[in-house]
């Protein structure tokens, strides 16, 4: 009996590093080295005429594909609804580099009854694409390889997929990351700088214009003072 109860514990736990129950993970997401059983495929795209400048945006695309009878819930999903909404950042090695400022999805969503959580929750059930905007903070002379992280949950009607960090391009599918070349430009907070100066160098020209006034005011002055003298002695 004992021995029946271990295989039956050991076959548990096996299936349960395949297809989790949903539940918050106790482990942090780690990057998968594999693709998992529903096949989800992440492909990035930037367009051909981005050209990335210091202190200015541009925008990258990510197409998400679900496998087959699987769903995906998008990044706007609350986490109390969904354990691992669609999650898309920036690895910390270019946090120095790049920031993202928005991102958009652009997709049809369908609402049905999960029995995961026992609601009607909107998900995605066939491919859609997210949209990134990307702030260019700093400037390199060496092209910088750029890749996202993005985290996700795939699910069924009965069965759904622990929450999975990948890099993408997608490093499990011999993908590499895209070199970026950053054009030299202004570094982010310049403008606000630049403003600054353009003010004091206002203020400076407007109190040396009242200073020259106020000097020829005072000769005119003396030049009036001078003449009068002039004229009194005259008389």
């Amino acid at each position: 009996m004992k021995r029946v109860l271990l295989t039956v514990v050991a076959a548990a736990a096996l299936g349960s590093a395949w297809i989790a129950p949903c539940r918050a993970g106790s482990k942090p997401p780690r990057i998968e080295k594999k693709l998992g059983p529903d096949s989800t495929i992440l492909t990035l795209r930037l367009d051909t005429k981005t050209h990335p400048k210091s202190g200015g945006t541009f925008k990258v695309y990510l197409h998400v594909n679900p496998g087959r009878d699987f769903h995906i819930y998008g990044s706007h999903l609350a986490q109390d609804c969904c354990e691992a909404p669609l999650s898309v950042s920036l690895p910390p090695q270019l946090a120095s580099f790049f920031e993202i400022t928005a991102i958009r999805e652009l997709g049809t969503l369908v609402t049905r009854y999960d029995s995961c959580f026992q609601q009607p929750t909107p998900a995605y059930y066939n491919p859609f694409d997210v949209v990134a905007t990307v702030r260019v903070k700093g400037s390199s002379d060496a092209p910088i390889p750029f890749y996202l992280l993005v985290r996700f949950m795939t699910l069924t009607t009965s069965q759904c997929m622990p929450p999975r960090t990948f890099v993408v391009p997608m490093e499990v599918l011999g993908e590499k990351p895209i070199d970026l070349k950053i054009a030299h430009g202004k570094p982010v907070g310049t403008k606000r700088a630049e403003k600054l100066k353009a003010s004091e160098r206002s203020s400076m020209m407007k109190d040396s214009q009242i200073y020259r006034v106020s000097i020829v005011t005072s000769e005119n002055n003396f030049r009036e003072m001078m003449c009068e003298m002039n004229v009194g002695r005259g008389a």
